[in-house]
């Protein structure tokens, strides 16, 4: 039974992609996965389509002529999958499992009232750990900073500037038990099909970043809760092409994003 969906995006990182899908084999729980490729935009997708097939034959591949983004891109995967499916995994290409019975521990804390878990996910490079991504929802006045600096350029560099800073003097800290928190990271998630369901009420609200605190925040209006799992382990290789490119560009996608979360449901 195939009842576990696995969504990624493809942007020119077609050997990562294929990689990752060589990754994904290695699961305990595999028969159940179908792993779904947005390509936003691949270097070959013919090539693409069929390395991915010969290592996964349970694969469908999407292409929307476009750059959708990440979140968006994955749910665009999800709704031409045209299969209904109890669980979703959303994650980024470039991690690593470092169990074989990942997503099957993963899933288990899936419930009526768990609509989200996030895993324990430790940048590889730098030990950082990116889970619990935020504890609590953010007060109006942090939302309305953020939405300040993200909106001028220069505030925008200062601030990646001072938190990139302030990462390297919190590496290997981390005691963080399991618990109920308000968001996840966006790298790797894992989802059930009622908030796929919803997320889709939403779909043309969805943006480039800041889908940690647009996923939290919808989550909290279905008065659902979001669970971090430390005992199951990610490695986040974090490339280039999300992680650190500070231009005008990226600092517009933030902007619009942090004034679309901040109208919407801070304000």
């Amino acid at each position: 039974m195939v009842d576990i969906a696995v969504s990624i995006v493809c942007y020119k990182n077609d050997k990562e992609v294929i990689e990752f899908a060589q990754k994904l084999l290695r699961q305990n729980c595999i028969e159940r996965i179908q792993l779904i490729v947005t390509c936003n935009k691949t270097n070959n997708q013919e090539k693409l389509e069929s390395a991915l097939l010969s290592i996964l034959p349970n694969t469908q591949i999407f292409n929307p002529n476009c750059n959708l983004g990440y979140l968006h891109g994955c749910m665009y995967g999800l709704n031409h999958s045209g299969r209904d499916y109890q669980y979703f995994m959303i994650c980024n290409t470039d991690i690593e499992f470092m169990s074989k019975d990942f997503i099957e521990r993963a899933i288990e804390n899936i419930n009526d009232n768990i609509w989200v878990v996030g895993p324990n996910i430790v940048v590889k490079e730098s030990r950082i750990h990116q889970n619990p991504y935020i504890l609590i929802r953010p007060r109006y006045i942090k939302m309305l900073l953020w939405k300040i600096i993200f909106s001028n350029y220069y505030f925008f560099k200062l601030y990646y500037g001072f938190r990139k800073k302030m990462r390297k003097t919190h590496k290997a800290n981390h005691n963080m038990y399991s618990r109920m928190i308000y968001a996840v990271h966006g790298s790797c998630f894992i989802v059930n099909g009622d908030c796929i369901d919803v997320l889709n009420r939403y779909e043309d609200n969805i943006f480039m970043y800041g889908e940690e605190l647009f996923i939290a925040e919808i989550i909290a209006r279905e008065k659902k809760k979001i669970f971090y799992d430390s005992s199951i382990k990610i490695i986040h290789n974090e490339n280039q092409a999300t992680g650190i490119v500070l231009n005008r560009r990226k600092q517009s996608w933030f902007k619009q994003s942090y004034i679309y979360l901040y109208n919407t449901f801070f304000k």
